[in-house]
């Protein structure tokens, strides 16, 4: 069974790692041949990997996607928004690739930036091969928004968009919503949400009201991101040795939904209530985070860089005695299947795919959504405990039900009732 993975980047966000990981799975502990096509590689060089965008492509791919960017620039909101709204009608047609041509399964995951429109789908669907695609947010039933906040109005149909500059009842999103059920009416297809939190907001939109959409969730490579000796990855890192220590990670701390400044405040707090922690407590920062920025947390910073290297990811887990991850809202973020496949235990908001990964009490802690005091209460409730046993709660979660053994073969049973 020949299957091509479709993803618009191979390494630089999070859904194209969860592409890689799930791609990765399936070769190791299935008979599938796996191939994949990317828009950009980033200079990776891997084999059966293969960049579309080279040459002239290349030259046409950055163009679309400035055209993508600059078209919705001109109608977003607010700058804070740039990227949490995709087009649906930039793309590239990839359907005389012989990487797709010869595959018996086509499989989508993250395609926006220009990759593929409804359009370049479309070529895909009518060369009648079987299609498969997990979903990494909510882009694939909305009228163009990745995560829709508070606003419910994809489950009617999307308008009156705060992403949009001049929102209306027939506004941008309202134009995309209705080109993608039009587009949708006649697909067979098989979508994948890839948490139980998505498949329930997926089921919320009239888009998907009648596709076959399943759950299968990402994966985390537990072999790899797996438990080390504290006290050497924190000589390993130049870490202290006689402090409880925070991890934070951001690709983006500006990123809003991200929730740093909960963070920020829940520091605060503590540092108010027990003035005494400053002196027990210093905080771990992984990503792309400023020095003003780090310096409003209120506790001694280890700043580790924006590390790309993963054996560097495994080091600062080990090292570290709580991770926090303040998203208001998010799918399924790896760096807590990561976190928790390394014994990390994790205090997150009860918000989006989350608690399907923390159980409260027994592998971490879910605070309430938006409660700065209950996160800071998470924080001090984790470090107060006995992290060894909640780590381990956290990896057999972790084996259980993300393993790659456990994924692929979720995996195979979708592709074999595709025949």
């Amino acid at each position: 069974m020949k299957v091509v993975f479709i993803s618009t980047h191979f390494r630089k966000n999070g859904a194209a790692k969860s592409c890689r990981r799930i791609a990765t799975a399936l070769y190791r502990h299935t008979d599938c041949e796996m191939s994949m096509i990317v828009r950009k590689a980033e200079d990776v060089v891997v084999d059966n990997v293969y960049e579309f965008a080279t040459g002239t492509k290349k030259y046409v791919a950055r163009l679309l996607e400035k055209y993508e960017v600059l078209r919705y620039q001109l109608n977003e909101s607010s700058k804070n928004y740039r990227y949490y709204f995709s087009l649906d009608y930039v793309g590239q047609d990839i359907a005389e690739h012989p990487a797709i041509q010869n595959a018996d399964i086509l499989h989508l995951n993250w395609i926006n930036n220009g990759f593929l429109s409804l359009k370049s789908m479309a070529a895909l669907q009518a060369l009648g091969k079987p299609i498969v695609w997990s979903m990494h947010d909510m882009w694939p039933f909305t009228g163009g928004c990745h995560y829709s906040g508070d606003c419910r109005n994809y489950e009617l149909a999307c308008n009156q968009c705060f992403f949009l500059n001049n929102p209306g009842p027939t506004d941008m999103a309202w134009k995309s919503w209705n080109r993608k059920k039009d587009f949708y009416k006649n697909l067979n297809w098989k979508f994948i949400a890839t948490s139980n939190w998505l498949m329930q907001e997926a089921s919320k939109s009239p888009l998907l009201e009648n596709a076959d959409v399943r759950v299968v969730p990402n994966p985390v490579d537990t072999d790899f991101f797996s438990p080390k000796d504290k006290m050497e990855m924190r000589k390993r890192l130049g870490l202290p040795t006689d402090k409880k220590l925070i991890l934070f990670v951001a690709m983006d701390v500006n990123e809003s939904r991200k929730g740093f400044t909960f963070l920020e405040h829940a520091l605060w707090h503590l540092r108010q209530e027990r003035p005494i922690c400053i002196h027990e407590y210093a905080i771990v920062t992984m990503g792309r985070i400023s020095q003003p920025i780090l310096e409003k947390l209120s506790f001694k910073q280890y700043h580790l860089g924006f590390l790309e290297a993963e054996e560097k990811m495994v080091a600062a887990y080990n090292a570290c005695d709580v991770y926090i991850m303040p998203s208001l809202e998010d799918n399924l973020p790896n760096t807590v299947l990561e976190a928790s496949a390394c014994g990390l235990p994790v205090v997150a908001f009860n918000t989006g795919g989350i608690p399907e990964m923390v159980e409260h009490h027994k592998s971490g802690f879910l605070a309430k959504r938006l409660d700065v005091l209950d996160l800071a209460n998470g924080i001090e409730w984790v470090l107060g405990e006995d992290r060894d046993t909640l780590g381990t709660f956290a990896r057999e979660k972790m084996l259980r039900d993300f393993s790659f053994p456990v994924i692929a073969k979720q995996y195979k049973l979708v592709y074999d009732s595709l025949f």
